[in-house]
């Protein structure tokens, strides 16, 4: 496919428009909206579409990288039916390989357009769809009308005309009155989609459930996080406390307990008592004090007089 771009002039405002895949078969002008039909000598005007913001921030321009190979998006169509809306996205390589990539209710499917050699009406199937000899069951069915052309398309659509769908489990089929296309489809994650996008479009919006959820559980985390700091500080203080307690009971074991004995006999008191003694002694009578161990000095007292040693 040739990078070259065409250049032609907007039959309805007279602005100039770049196009830039030769295989495109109508075009919207960015000037005034008007969707031009490619085919024809004048460039028809097949309807008008003013300009709308897409979901998510996707947009034409954007380079989509899948599988070793990259894509730019060159146009898009928003389709709604049944109260709803969703939009597929046409992807060109430089290479000219086509993909499209469909966004509908937060999901994102990318098809990859193919030609069967016997394909089959899929209007005239109720339950399952033969292509080349395989039967796909048919899981859902409908038509969509078209609300939204933006860039370059390789088909050639009218605002509202309506588009039939059929889709299976890996392959699906569009329809219109006056063209078909049949591809094969893969789901993708949203991770897959903006990674794919270079992160140049906007992740999936948290729901306000899973808000709900994550703020739960952190309130979770926060209890369970107060609850250990309360436990660790009790269990300092406990083992502070049995620290204090088991401190003051060797002490109490450790300090000497004077111990006194009595002979009624010989009227006799004796103290014992641990540690140095000075040695001295004093007697009255029948009573005597001692101190045993190491003597230093002895005095001595009886009746009247005092005498003392050295």
């Amino acid at each position: 496919m040739s990078s070259t771009v065409n250049e032609i002039t907007c039959s309805q405002c007279g602005s100039p428009m770049h196009l830039a895949n030769p295989a495109s078969r109508s075009a919207r002008c960015e000037h005034c909206g008007a969707h031009l039909d490619l085919t024809s000598p004048e460039y028809e005007v097949l309807s008008t579409f003013h300009r709308r913001n897409l979901p998510r921030g996707l947009r034409v321009g954007l380079s989509f990288f899948w599988e070793d190979r990259s894509y730019i998006l060159r146009g898009v169509i928003g389709y709604s039916g049944e109260g709803a809306t969703w939009y597929e996205c046409l992807l060109v390589s430089e290479q000219g390989d086509v993909r499209w990539l469909e966004f509908d209710s937060g999901r994102w499917s990318l098809h990859e357009p193919f030609r069967p050699s016997a394909p089959s009406d899929p209007s005239a199937q109720s339950s399952s769809l033969e292509l080349d000899g395989t039967r796909h069951q048919i899981l859902d069915r409908g038509t969509m009308r078209v609300s939204y052309i933006e860039g370059e398309l390789t088909w050639k659509l009218k605002k509202d005309e309506e588009v039939y769908w059929v889709d299976c489990q890996q392959v699906g089929v569009e329809w219109t009155e006056n063209d078909i296309e049949f591809f094969k489809r893969q789901a993708l994650s949203d991770y897959d989609v903006v990674k794919a996008f270079g992160n140049r479009i906007r992740p999936k919006p948290v729901e306000p459930q899973q808000q709900e959820e994550a703020s739960n559980f952190m309130n979770i985390l926060l209890a369970v996080f107060v609850i250990m700091i309360i436990g660790m500080v009790l269990w300092v203080i406990l083992s502070e406390s049995r620290s204090s307690s088991q401190s003051t009971q060797y002490a109490a074991e450790a300090t000497p307990t004077p111990e006194y004995r009595s002979s009624s006999s010989n009227s006799t008191r004796v103290f014992y008592g641990g540690g140095f003694s000075s040695g001295s002694s004093y007697s009255s009578g029948g009573n005597s004090y001692s101190s045993g161990g190491r003597s230093t000095r002895s005095s001595s007292y009886s009746g009247g007089g005092f005498s003392g040693g050295k």
